[in-house]
């Protein structure tokens, strides 16, 4: 089975090809944007209709065709007219929607050309799916690797980027237990540089944007964008003796195994800790799980995250900070029960969350079997 991913540079194609290859398929990459997050807009859009013409082109041509094309792709890279040609040449499309919560806008256009589309965010499921979309609950998942053989470091471990209600939180954790923080928090290449943009390139992404404006102010709405009181007074420096720099991606699956205990954070908008705050899962939700070593994962608690884990069996949760300072002390004072947790939740990973699980998934509900070609008949 040929299976082609139209996905941006980074992590989606090593993760996804590592759940299609134990499947059968063989996979390929079209790069047709370099990011998920930076629209191509530095010329007005010309070179991503070029990178779509090439698209049609290889799909048309019987020696390349895939069965299967699983995109990792929203509305201002791909065009409707590539999903039309896939579909003329009885090619199975997938479009696996990772963004956040309150992002369901992004394929409104496309979307309803996908065979299946497979939402990271329960959240964003009725919004798709009143807009003709089939679209259904999958979560994220983890790429199945090998457990580092690493001694236990006796720290407390966070991975990712400095928003401010992490902060707040960490500060607490830093008087409580020793942390270390890895990212790009006081690196001076933390930003990328903005995209140089022409007069008609601004001029045809803000058309563009238009067809989106309505969708696009619901979604602000739903997420809450109001003023984070409760996190004044947040001291950024307090933390830069706990940073460790930027961390590999090869480095951490080591990082989270050394560790005694993984800090996590599933808050995405709102007021934290009030009834209009948004959460969400993440990559993380799995990637540091499947890890766990000496030390369990300890996120905020979510509904979406019950559905997944056994909470404070499998992953530790919490919901005020007086339960997050307590979960970090229990895991400090009993290290045996700690690394229980860690490694109930790693096997929960293997078991259930694997990214071969996710297109097992896909593939029942598309009504194909592994072992088989998917091209559609006729």
């Amino acid at each position: 089975m040929r299976c082609l991913l139209v996905v941006p540079s980074g992590w989606p194609f090593p993760h996804l090809s590592s759940g299609l290859e134990p499947l059968g398929a063989v996979c390929e990459r079209f790069l047709l944007s370099y990011s998920m997050v930076r629209e191509c807009w530095s010329d007005g859009g010309r070179s991503q209709h070029r990178r779509n013409e090439d698209l049609r082109a290889l799909v048309e041509r019987p020696a390349l065709r895939p069965h299967l094309a699983v995109f990792v792709a929203y509305d201002d890279c791909l065009e409707v007219e590539t999903l039309k040609a896939m579909r003329r040449a009885g090619i199975r499309t997938v479009c696996l929607h990772v963004d956040m919560a309150g992002q369901w806008y992004r394929i409104l256009r496309t979307g309803p050309y996908f065979d299946f589309v497979g939402c990271a965010q329960k959240a964003n499921l009725e919004k798709l799916r009143a807009r003709g979309v089939n679209a259904e609950f999958l979560p994220m998942a983890a790429m199945d690797r090998p457990l580092p053989d690493v001694t236990a470091c006796e720290e407390a471990r966070y991975i990712g980027s400095p928003q401010p209600f992490r902060v707040m939180a960490l500060e607490k954790a830093a008087k409580i237990a020793p942390i270390g923080v890895y990212g790009r928090w006081f690196s001076p290449a933390s930003l990328e540089p903005p995209l140089s943009m022409s007069f008609r390139a601004r001029c045809a992404k803000a058309r563009f944007d238009l067809k989106y404006l309505l969708a696009k102010i619901q979604a602000e709405k739903w997420m809450g964008r109001k003023p984070l009181s409760p996190m004044k007074g947040i001291h950024w420096e307090e933390l830069r003796k706990c940073w460790r720099g930027t961390a590999a991606e090869e480095e951490i699956p080591s990082l989270v195994a050394g560790a005694r205990l993984n800090l996590g954070f599933t808050y995405m908008s709102g007021r934290p800790f009030s009834p209009g705050e948004k959460r969400q899962c993440r990559l993380r939700e799995f990637e540091i799980p499947l890890f766990g070593r000496h030390g369990p994962y300890l996120t905020q608690d979510f509904d979406e995250l019950r559905e997944l884990y056994k909470p404070d069996e499998e992953v530790l949760v919490w919901n005020t900070l007086g339960e997050f300072e307590d979960k970090i002390k229990q895991v400090f004072s009993n290290g045996r029960w700690a690394a229980e947790v860690a490694r109930k939740g790693r096997e929960k990973i293997i078991a259930k969350h694997l990214w071969r699980h996710r297109f097992l998934e896909i593939f029942r509900a598309l009504g194909i079997r592994p072992e088989e070609p998917v091209r559609q008949v006729g």
